[in-house]
This record gives C-alpha cells, sequence and structure tokens, in this order.
C-alpha cells in the first residue's frame, strides 16, 4: 500500500489529479478503492467527480477516519468492540444526567435542567449531546486525561469531576465496551512496533 500526497488549494484540481492516479493503476476490478473522507457530502461530490472524469464511478467504499482506524485496529487482531455512535453515546449520558445518584451528587450541574420548566428534558439533552461531543474530542486531543479517568474510582472523585463521573459510568453501563479511542491507538501503536505484524 502506497501513500500519495497532492497538494492543492482546488478540490477540483485535487480530484483530476486523483483520476488520473485512479487510470493510471493496473488493478483488478474487482479490488475496491477505499477512500477517506470527512462527511457524506463530500462522498457525494467525489462520486460525481469519479463519473465525470473517468466515466463511471464504482466499486469505490467511503470510509470515515474513524472506520479506517477501527479497520487497522482490526487488521492488526484488536478484539471487536461494538461501535457506539455519537448519538448512542449521548442517549447513554442522557440517562446518567437523569439518574438520581447523579442530581444529587452534582447539584450544581443538575440545577440546569431538573427545574419545573417545560425545557427540562431539552436542556438535559443538549448538554448530553455536548458532552458525548466533548468526550470524542478528549480522546482526540487530550489522551492523557481519558487514560487517567479510565484508572480512576468513582468514590474518589469530588463535585468538579462531573465529566469523568459521567465517563466512568458510562464505561460501568456498557461493561467497558465504550470504544475507547485512546486503547484503540495505543494498541495499534505498539502492534506496530511489532515485527510480526509489520508485513
Amino acid at each position: 500500500m502506497a501513500l500519495r500526497l497532492q497538494v492543492s488549494n482546488s478540490l477540483a484540481i485535487l480530484a483530476k489529479y486523483f483520476c488520473v492516479d485512479l487510470q493510471t493503476q493496473s488493478t483488478s476490478v474487482f479490488k475496491p478503492y477505499y477512500l477517506v473522507t470527512q462527511t457524506e457530502g463530500m462522498n457525494n461530490w467525489l462520486r460525481l467527480q469519479l463519473a465525470e472524469n473517468l466515466g463511471i464511478a464504482a466499486n469505490y467504499k467511503f470510509l470515515k477516519p474513524n472506520d479506517l482506524v477501527n479497520q487497522i485496529y482490526a487488521a492488526l487482531g484488536g478484539e471487536f468492540m461494538q461501535s457506539l455512535s455519537a448519538e448512542n453515546q449521548t442517549w447513554l449520558i442522557f440517562k446518567i444526567l437523569g439518574e438520581r445518584e447523579f442530581i444529587k451528587r452534582f447539584k450544581e450541574i443538575s440545577i440546569y435542567y431538573t427545574s419545573e420548566a417545560p425545557d427540562k428534558d431539552l436542556k438535559r439533552l443538549a448538554l448530553a449531546e455536548k458532552v458525548a461531543d466533548l468526550f470524542d474530542q478528549y480522546q482526540i486531543y487530550r489522551p492523557k486525561l481519558i487514560e487517567e479517568w479510565n484508572l480512576a474510582n468513582l468514590n474518589d472523585l469530588n463535585k468538579e469531576n462531573w465529566q469523568q463521573y459521567l465517563w466512568i459510568k458510562a464505561n460501568q453501563l456498557t461493561d467497558h465496551k465504550i470504544p475507547d479511542k485512546t486503547r484503540i491507538g495505543n494498541y495499534i501503536t505498539t502492534a506496530l512496533k511489532d515485527p510480526a505484524k509489520q508485513q
């Protein structure tokens, strides 16, 4: 597998370079091309560019960066973990935010969404969505923090550690099956250092 880097500030030019590269490759028509993009919109636009420049767009598999990392993890022998989407994680956090233990322990946070206002559930859901997004960002940009949280105990937390509480509790509720990017990243890094897996 080779890595080619094409640089331009124009997406249309990059798409043309890509199509030229595809035409010069002599691979089987039955072997799919894997394309890593960030959004479904980019996938659709790239399909149109491929069809326009090549006359056809077939046997292309679009992956998001997380999908690629998960495939590398599985290829290196990582234990399969059920994917927990951001939406599912949001609902899991929403559930924990509504538990009596959280409300009692973290009154300063829970007062935001436990009032008798008609929008209290909407506020709780918005907070859950924000926390799920933060957890995803922490795993990418602050992996050491997540590693510390993974070793912590619920009984040792104070009232400022409400996000850590949510992380630990979510892990407990899923029997530690949350696909933690820090664990996956550490596994891939370690596996790639093993000469037997470098082939």
